[in-house]
């Protein structure tokens, strides 16, 4: 395997680390919405807030799968030696 290889891998495991903290933050997040959006007397800002919250993790998310999936389609280092 050459460094470009082990770089790449390196670089993936990262993305994947950091694309599972996301989901997390995802499941947390309309977890969060859900709570807000169902007490008994809403406050508009709050969920306002929460929804905001919950999309951008869930942008996040597929940012970071998008990136994940580039750098596993690069053709650096896939050539055998």
């Amino acid at each position: 395997m050459s460094d470009l290889d082990l770089a790449r891998e390196g670089d993936l495991n990262d993305l994947e680390s950091e694309w599972r903290r996301a989901y997390e933050a995802c499941v947390a997040a309309r977890a969060d919405y859900e709570r807000v959006y169902d007490c008994p007397r809403p406050n508009g800002g709050l969920i306002h807030v929460a929804r905001l919250r919950m999309e951008r993790a869930e942008a996040l998310k597929v940012a970071l799968m998008s990136r994940m999936s580039g750098a596993a389609d690069s053709p650096i280092g896939s050539q055998q030696h």
